[in-house]
């Protein structure tokens, strides 16, 4: 419902993006640091290509996600919450296909 409101005014759907990135922005770096300390975390990798996804570094993430899968493959069985990820409007579609794939094999 919050969507469909934010949808019906362009500059409130701007200002809500932008607020968006911000947080996107910063766990970004967050997960940079955990990954410093946890490299073959395939949970960290995950959501750090996820979150990569938000920041329109489609070709980045796939890197995230390949990585993540290759330490673990059966990584989104395990996790029920993944199912967020099945939201693909953010993704750039040269990208999203993989990412899609990955999700539906589970």
């Amino acid at each position: 419902m919050l969507f469909s409101f934010l949808k019906a005014d362009k500059d409130l759907e701007d200002n809500f993006f932008r607020i968006g990135q911000k947080f996107f922005i910063e766990a970004d770096k967050q997960f940079n640091l955990l990954l410093n300390e946890y490299p073959e975390d395939p949970f960290l990798l995950l959501y750090k290509g996820m979150t990569l996804t938000h920041l329109s570094k489609g070709e980045e993430s796939i890197t995230y996600l390949r990585k993540a899968l290759q330490i673990d493959p059966e990584i989104f069985t395990k996790h029920k919450l993944l199912g967020v990820i099945s939201i693909w409007k953010h993704i750039d579609p040269n990208f999203v296909d993989e990412w899609e794939v990955a999700f539906n094999k589970y």
